[in-house]
């Protein structure tokens, strides 16, 4: 079986080198991670063309999902090159049976041989591909796999080269892989179909409301036996284990026959996925003739989209997104993130206030968009491209070939909002800009498909960057609309247009919206200060949604620095700007996976060189702040003339001058006590106390987490404080990634772990002060 939202590799992670698949008395089809036990090579000589060229002796043995080098916090020379996997593998099948080896992504150029035959080169390095082996295979089951994968700068896939390039096409086999045994009478899979909106399990919903839903499920179909066969083809629909629906069909498929099958269940009452409730069911789809069945589950949310005069209706209902973009990328590993990670990444996502995440500029993985379904964020996929375009018509076919790839992936994804088959603020010709739309409605076909693009035409959903829209004279086009990026670029070079190398008339570094955490409190302020106005800007727009320039601090080729605009650091801790948004969800929004309700947050450490304008945060109706139990004020939080167009704007209460002690910030609704928030000024550190920071996510063996080393005072109070030297080491069961001696920003240490099976214990030290964890 596969599926998109497979977790099945963390079972199979505990096989060793050889992999055994025996068909006698299988129930269906089979599917095992791969993701264990490689030898790998990086060609640092520029040395092999071949595998053959590879020293004996420079092997070393990786798992799966692997970056091909850990790169320093801050790249200054990213890797760039070629490097080598290799694999063994036992597979025995029966008559008729397929074996499908399927790789969800290898950045960027990846050519795959298996027992010295080239099986073939993929380009592109964010989406699946997927080869039959199975007339590839040896009869002895022995067998050795290998791939040769490259990062370099590549003129068919684009983007820009990396010299020039605002982010990281970071290199190796950085997602998983699977071998998938097929009996003689399968479901194919979708991305070795090759097949315009068909291939695997494909479900729409032709009709969906609070009364009735039809689940419409095409599903391709395949006879690889000698002989013609009758199969029958079930559907099987369940809410929270308890079947709601199904459906079946008698098909005959000739001998070396595919076909695709339509089937509409209905339905009753169906719970409707939405941002706010993102119900999900369970479709089990099974193929079963003579002999082995074949089980495809794909999980799905059932909801219909529409546009009205420029509004997004979602089931019948208004809504409005608020929204972030997001690089996929972690400090040290690059893009070879754990599944784990990736679902923290949605789930800071959505604790921080949003319900729309722009996926720039390239697709993301099959955890990241799991996620998204389970907790109701709303996503727009992209193909890669930023600011290059080349005429070769190998470059065209390929953008259009990474369109329909994407689309045939995440196809039944709940949480897909649009397909953003553009290539970013780049020129394309009339031409190729009708194909992308096109393809999005060939591979989607009907209502439910919108196409999304940088200019408005032919496009569905026209994306502009706020900073193009300020410097533009044209109105905006009658059609739904969305904010792509905002509050960076204003912030940073506005006459720069589209040419990132154009950087006079910067704006001062206090001005910026790129701010480190580390930075201090008025940095911080002033981020927070151009989101606020910004995103209240974008409200005087025709947008049914925008997204913040950008939730994460990243790499880029072009810089030898970070780009800080994010909201949330590159290590997953949160400015003042993030609790700035977390602020603009109506209290009334709640869910025990995430948090939610009533919040107010002091934005300030309260210590000497602290503002005594104390800025606050808060979704409830009134603020009262007191200092060190004296009254300053009492406020209602309504919209004001700096921010007219927001429901919870900034509030700012004027505390005379610096007093040390305590500021007390205590939200009110209706007249009761809803949320409160302490800040004290900190004294001077006299401890440090490690946690580890997986938000609730269970850690699994492989999984990469983040261990906070926090400085802290005689009262417990975080010491903000930046610079300050941590030296973590292991004391078993972890792998510290990178560096171990890092530096605190706002009074926190962050070292990214791996963690082993067993149990794993850490220490910190800085100077006289220690920590462990266990």
């Amino acid at each position: 079986m596969i599926s998109a939202d497979s977790f099945a590799w963390r079972v199979a992670a505990v096989l060793f080198l050889f992999v055994s698949f025996m068909a006698v008395g299988q129930a269906h089809a089979a599917t095992t991670s791969l993701n264990a036990s490689w030898l790998f090579h990086r060609d640092d000589a520029r040395s092999a063309a071949t595998v053959e060229a590879v020293p004996a002796g420079a092997w070393t043995r990786v798992d799966l999902p692997h970056a091909a080098r850990i790169e320093p916090r801050v790249p200054s020379a990213p890797w760039q090159g070629t490097v080598f996997y290799k694999k063994r593998l036992q597979v025995s099948l029966r008559p008729g049976e397929r074996a499908i080896l399927r790789f969800e992504a290898v950045m960027n150029v990846a050519d795959v041989w298996l027992n010295g035959r080239h099986l073939g080169q993929h380009l592109g390095g964010y989406l699946p591909f997927a080869f039959d082996i199975t007339d590839a295979l040896n009869a002895r089951g022995d067998n050795e796999l290998v791939v040769r994968a490259n990062n370099e700068d590549n003129p068919i896939t684009g983007p820009k080269p990396l010299k020039q390039l605002d982010y990281i096409q970071h290199g190796g086999i950085y997602r998983g892989v699977s071998l998938i045994i097929k009996p003689a009478l399968h479901i194919t899979d979708e991305m070795l179909s090759n097949t315009p909106g068909g291939g695997g399990v494909f479900v729409t919903y032709p009709q969906a409301d609070k009364s009735a839903a039809v689940v419409q499920v095409r599903t391709e179909v395949a006879n690889t036996a000698a002989q013609a066969r009758t199969v029958t083809l079930r559907h099987a629909l369940a809410w929270q284990g308890r079947q709601v629906a199904q459906g079946q069909q008698q098909v005959r498929l000739a001998a070396g026959e595919r076909r695709h099958v339509t089937t509409a269940l209905k339905l009753a009452r169906p719970k409707l996925w939405s941002p706010r409730a993102p119900n999900l069911y369970d479709l089990t789809t099974t193929l079963r003739g003579s002999g082995a069945a074949d089980r495809v589950t794909t999980r799905i949310g059932v909801r219909r989209l529409a546009f009205e005069g420029g509004r997004l209706l979602l089931n019948g209902a208004p809504l409005q997104l608020r929204g972030v973009n997001r690089h996929q990328e972690y400090p040290y590993v690059g893009y070879a993130l754990s599944e784990g990670a990736d679902r923290r990444d949605a789930l800071l996502i959505k604790k921080h206030g949003f319900d729309y995440v722009r996926l720039s500029h390239y697709p993301q993985s099959p955890a990241f968009m799991a996620a998204a379904d389970e907790l109701g964020l709303m996503v727009v996929p992209g193909i890669p491209g930023w600011q290059f375009y080349n005429p070769d018509p190998a470059f065209g076919r390929q953008v259009l070939r990474t369109c329909a790839d994407m689309i045939r992936r995440d196809r039944n994804h709940p949480s897909v909002l649009a397909w953003e088959c553009s290539l970013n603020e780049t020129k394309m010709p009339d031409a190729l800009l009708r194909a992308l739309h096109d393809t999005v409605h060939a591979e989607y076909p009907g209502d439910q498909a919108f196409s999304a693009g940088w200019v408005p035409e032919p496009y569905d959903i026209y994306l502009q960057a706020r900073q193009h829209r300020l410097g533009s004279k044209h109105a905006l086009p009658a059609k739904p609309y969305i904010v792509s990026e905002y509050g960076d670029w204003e912030y940073y070079a506005m006459n720069a247009g589209l040419n990132q190398t154009a950087w006079a008339d910067l704006k001062p570094a206090d001005r910026s919206s790129r701010q480190s955490l580390g930075q201090g409190e008025a940095r911080l302020l002033q981020q927070a200060r151009n989101v606020a106005e910004s995103h209240d800007d974008n409200a005087a727009t025709p947008a049914f949604a925008d997204g913040y320039w950008v939730m994460f601090d990243y790499a880029r080729g072009y810089a030898t620095d970070l780009e800080e605009s994010g909201a949330m650091s590159i290590e997953r801790l949160p400015k003042f700007a993030a609790e700035f948004f977390r602020s603009q969800r109506d209290a009334a929004e709640r869910s025990p996976q995430w948090g939610g309700g009533p919040m107010v947050f002091i934005a300030s450490y309260w210590q000497p060189d602290s503002s005594p304008r104390v800025r606050v945060f808060t979704n409830a109706d009134e603020v009262e702040l007191r200092l060190n139990g004296t009254l300053v004020e009492r406020r209602t939080a309504r919209p004001a003339s700096a921010h007219p167009r927001l429901t919870h704007p900034p509030l700012e209460f004027d505390t005379g001058a610096f007093a040390p002690g305590e500021l007390v910030a205590t939200a009110y609704s209706g007249g009761r006590v809803v949320a409160e928030h302490r800040v004290r000024t900190p004294g001077e550190p006299v401890r440090l106390v490690l946690a580890w920071d997986d938000l609730g996510v269970p850690m699994t063996a492989g999984d990469l987490v983040f261990v906070r080393a926090r400085l802290v005072d005689a009262n417990g109070t975080t010491v903000p404080t930046s610079g300050r030297q941590v030296s973590f080491s292991n004391a078993g069961g972890a792998e510290i990634v990178g560096s171990p001696e890092v530096t605190t920003e706002a009074g926190i240490a962050s070292v990214l772990v791996r963690v082993g099976a067993g149990k794993a214990s850490l220490a910190a030290r800085a100077g006289a002060l220690e920590g462990t964890i266990q």
